[in-house]
């Protein structure tokens, strides 16, 4: 019985030690990850998923208070990665269209709008390519020494290359309308044919 008594004391004051260690080293500003399990492989390595036929992206959340608000925010930045991602194969397409057609390089190439992109790429498009989420719960410290609970979200989303082509021929189809000159449009449609020809996630 002593033993134990002796036993339970021991542990009470290395819990009371620890604990108020503990307590003391929480400074305003500190974060503290509460739950959520650890980290997949996908969210600092997106390539890990790619494969020749589908692009990963990865997006993350800022910091809300609710789980569904951050959950949001991360396919929010999956999507704008996407269309940025977009707007740079549409560049590469008709650059290539360009050389492989011999074109003069003064040739004012037709800008694939991003308004059009944005467009193409709603929010609902981006929600139902999404692959898995990853959430965590964090506290951090205010100034004053209270503990506020937030969320962080992960996304990963993969982008298939058929919806690449599809979007970027409605992106082209747009872009042919507001050429301003014939040569323009042979440029356009060039790089129509050269989609329809080559892997679009293999351009160089």
């Amino acid at each position: 019985m002593k033993r134990l008594l002796i036993l339970a004391t021991f542990v009470l004051a290395v819990f009371l030690i620890f604990g108020c260690a503990s307590k003391q080293q929480l400074v305003p500003g500190m974060e503290i990850q509460i739950t959520g399990k650890k980290q997949p492989n996908w969210v600092n390595n997106p390539s890990k998923k790619d494969s020749k036929e589908l692009k990963a992206f990865v997006g993350i959340s800022h910091d809300f208070e609710m789980e569904g608000d951050a959950r949001r925010d991360a396919l929010k930045d999956a999507r704008q990665q996407i269309i940025d991602f977009m707007g740079i194969l549409g560049k590469k397409v008709l650059k290539e269209a360009v050389i492989t057609s011999g074109m003069s390089t003064d040739i004012i190439v037709p800008a694939i709008a991003s308004k059009d992109q944005t467009e193409f790429i709603s929010e609902s498009f981006v929600k139902t390519r999404a692959k898995e989420y990853h959430v965590e719960k964090w506290q951090r410290v205010e100034d004053d020494g209270a503990l506020k609970n937030f969320y962080k979200s992960y996304v990963l989303v993969l982008f298939n290359e058929k919806d690449s082509e599809d979007l970027m021929k409605q992106a082209l189809r747009n872009a042919k309308k507001k050429a301003e000159t014939e040569m323009q449009k042979r440029l356009i449609e060039k790089a129509e044919k050269l989609i329809d020809e080559q892997s679009l996630f293999e351009q160089k």
